[in-house]
């Protein structure tokens, strides 16, 4: 924008991507430059659910080749934390966490929501679960500190979950897969939960019937990335009576992207 005759400085919206700036969005941009726009070029493929955009785009799924490229894994979990961070202080603000004294992060990361948690709620034992690179990040403090955090390194699918947790997470992981891969995620949590044990899914649910929300974007984007899909909180319903829980309530956030889907134990008593 002009400030003064043969002078000019960025908007506030541009200073978002300067790499200095707090809370700038700078490598999302970035990376939505260089593989989102590509991918809808692919929506066909996706729609028929034969692959992914990603994959017509890259000849791989999207989490297969994000392995095999470290320096790409490292720049989409930055994209991750400029995303979703604004998420992170709603979520402490809208759930009390004081009753639990183990908390499980399934699909933790780099520890950005855990590390929030922590600095709430200090002096609880807390586990971080998740592949190798994440747990590395999360060692590292790229998503704050972790004292006295415990790490398990494991796939969400196949090592069974830490088990003993009081309330377990799990923030954007159900929308990156399709219902099978979902059931497997919540039948091993449910393995793994105390009788009295809480989960809570960490999404953007779909509204019951045809109205707009922040849900429908991301739909589209993680069914042309991923093969994955928002779900409404009746579908999150039917999945949890699946893998032996059940839906205990809804907790809006103060982030319009973000609600939190609290389950127990399908035969937990009702309060």
């Amino acid at each position: 924008m002009p400030t003064a005759r043969g002078h000019f400085a960025l908007t506030p919206l541009g200073r978002l991507l300067g790499s200095h700036a707090p809370n700038n969005t700078r490598t999302t941009a970035i990376f939505l430059n260089d593989y989102f726009a590509d991918m809808w070029m692919h929506l066909d493929d996706a729609l028929t659910g034969e692959r992914t955009g990603f994959e017509s785009l890259k000849g791989q799924p999207f989490f297969e080749w994000l392995a095999r490229h470290p320096d790409e894994a490292r720049r989409f979990n930055r994209m991750m934390l400029e995303v979703h961070g604004p998420e992170t202080p709603a979520i402490v603000a809208a759930y009390d966490f004081s009753p639990f004294d183990h908390i499980v992060d399934v699909g933790g990361g780099n520890g950005a929501l855990l590390s929030a948690v922590l600095a709430a709620y200090p002096n609880r034992r807390a586990t971080l679960f998740d592949m190798a690179e994440a747990v590395a990040a999360a060692k590292r403090g790229e998503g704050g500190p972790l004292p006295g955090v415990s790490f398990v390194t494991g796939d969400v699918f196949t090592t069974p979950t830490p088990a003993g947790g009081d309330i377990y997470l799990i923030r954007h992981l159900m929308h990156d897969y399709d219902d099978p891969e979902c059931l497997r995620i919540l039948s091993n949590v449910r393995r793994a939960m105390k009788p009295s044990a809480r989960v809570l899914v960490l999404e953007t649910p779909l509204p019951s019937d045809d109205s707009p929300g922040p849900g429908r974007w991301l739909d589209l984007q993680v069914m042309v990335l991923c093969g994955g899909r928002e779900r409404t909180v009746e579908e999150y319903a039917a999945l949890f009576a699946k893998a032996g829980l059940r839906l205990a309530r809804t907790i809006a956030t103060e982030h319009p992207a973000m609600t939190v889907v609290e389950a127990v134990a399908a035969d937990h008593a009702r309060a």
